[in-house]
């Protein structure tokens, strides 16, 4: 019964510039392999340069594991970004790619693009990448697919003629995409498991980089906006889709996709991404901010903040609580023959999806010395208190995803929480002779504090933490949170799921 391990990570400014920092690639992937991920998401690759970024980066994984494929696949550009992915092992994972529907007249040939973004996932097919199990693959491997970015299926009604509602089409501060930097579409990466039982799983992975904000404890209105419209995604909604029109309790029922040539009910869903919006501000009743981030986050989730990854409550009538049962008649003939056209609705269920990283920081404080929040009264070695909001969530459920195990054990009076937030302060090994002995999970940044702290002016506060390129050397907490602050402002997260 093989472990997959899932993790996420938005890495700052990913583009090649960054990657050819002397010691930045190695330093991501010491931190990739020592957190032992068999599914590796890259938020935050430039939308210029990023590709080249992830090729590096996946050569340098196969250098420290070299007993691994550690294949990529990416999105193309959405607002300056892409996403990317990694797997480690293709004989346990594999991606798909995507093709139209042979059904779909006039199909554009820019399937999954920001020009054409997928609304409906029965106007396109599945294909195991780079083939189906049981087939050998060739080496090297062939270049990867991309994977599709999404737009929204079912939408509410227009509430005047001026609204735009595709999530595509809205102004950014309504919850658009915008093509600068702020605001990006969401994308869905399907990956293919095959256990050595025998047994195949299919993990649909819905991930967004929402609206940004400058400050990690204000009001985000685009991102709250965005955020309640996940639900409005087809694979959302295939998920668990409930019947609006039936008399009564309406039934729940799973959608299928298009597979290999065969249709496959969607049973499991993970949603990530970095929300920027902050978890630990996030309760019924709360505060203004409070109330504000939970009536986004509940149309995903009803976990408050601190809430852990225990199984959520329902409400009847309020949630679907997927899977859903299988619709009736058995599987539907595909490629599917008649795409269903996209509803407008006058309601769509929320989702009662687990969430990981309830109350752990994922985002690093931004330096300042004289940030009282941040510095004063802080214990040496204190390292959760570098981290700040929760930004970088998951939300997870399905046959085998909802018993992801429980990486973190309950504390403080808040229950056990499946996220598990990478340390990667805590990580970080001093000077210029560590590289020679470095295990993966170890980080040194060494030549990266040499780079940033000779940029004129320095750069991510460098050339405050000269202890990070001296050897022998005695780390103190603001050397940590400024060495893991020059990989990133944000930490990865990682989620862990058993399949038979």
């Amino acid at each position: 019964m093989p472990n997959i391990r899932v993790l996420q990570w938005n890495i700052r400014k990913f583009g090649q510039p960054k990657s050819a920092i002397p010691g930045m690639l190695r330093a991501i992937s010491h931190t990739i392999v020592g957190a032992n991920a068999d599914i590796a998401i890259i938020l935050e690759p430039t939308g210029s340069t990023g590709v080249v970024a992830l090729q590096a980066l996946a050569a340098d994984l196969r250098v420290i594991d070299g007993a691994n494929h550690w294949a990529l696949t990416y999105t193309s550009a959405t607002g300056r970004e892409r996403y990317g992915f990694l797997c480690r092992n293709l004989n346990l994972v594999r991606f798909t790619a995507v093709t139209n529907n042979v059904h779909v007249a006039a199909p554009p040939a820019d399937i999954g693009t920001v020009n054409h973004p997928v609304r409906n996932l029965e106007e396109i097919d599945f294909t195991t990448w780079p083939a189906n199990f049981g087939a050998p693959f060739p080496a090297p491997l062939p270049a990867p697919p991309r994977q599709p970015l999404l737009d929204l299926f079912a939408v509410p009604p227009r509430a005047r003629m001026a609204r735009l509602v595709r999530f595509g089409g809205q102004p950014a501060a309504q919850g658009g995409l915008a093509q600068g930097i702020g605001a990006r579409l969401p994308c869905l990466a399907l990956f293919h498991i095959h256990t050595p039982a025998g047994n195949h799983y299919y993990l649909p992975i819905v991930v967004c980089h929402f609206y940004a904000t400058r400050s990690s404890h204000a009001h985000n209105g685009g991102a709250t906006r965005q955020i309640a419209q996940m639900k409005f995604l087809h694979a959302v909604q295939k998920y668990a889709f409930r019947d609006l029109a039936a008399a009564g309790p309406p039934p729940v029922e799973c959608g299928y996709l298009s597979i290999d040539g065969a249709a496959v009910p969607v049973r499991e869903l993970i949603i990530t991404g970095d929300w920027n919006v902050d978890f630990k501000q996030n309760l019924d009743g709360g505060r203004f901010l409070e109330q504000v981030n939970h009536n986004a986050f509940v149309t995903l989730t009803p976990t408050p903040q601190n809430g852990g990854s225990a199984a959520v409550p329902l409400l009847v009538g309020t949630a679907v609580a997927g899977p859903g049962a299988l619709p009736a008649g058995g599987p539907p003939i595909v490629p599917f023959q008649v795409p269903a056209a996209p509803p407008t609705v006058t309601s769509v269920p929320n989702q009662a999806l687990r969430s990981a990283v309830t109350r752990q920081g994922t985002i690093l404080l931004q330096y300042n010395a004289a940030n009282a929040r941040a510095v004063a009264g802080m214990a040496p070695g204190n390292l959760a208190a570098l981290r700040d909001c929760c930004y970088d969530l998951t939300f997870y459920g399905g046959t085998q995803v909802s018993g992801a195990a429980m990486l973190t054990p309950a504390a403080g009076g808040s229950p056990a929480d499946a996220g598990l937030v990478v340390d990667v302060p805590a990580s970080i090994v001093p000077g210029p002779a560590a590289p020679g002995g470095l295990a993966p999970g170890q980080v040194w940044v060494g030549q990266i504090q040499n780079y940033y702290a000779n940029r004129i002016p320095p750069l991510y506060n460098a050339d405050q933490a000269p202890a990070l390129n001296q050897h022998p050397a005695v780390l103190t907490l603001t050397d940590r949170w400024i060495g893991a602050n020059l990989i990133s402002d944000h930490v990865p997260t990682v989620l862990q799921f058993t399949c038979p």
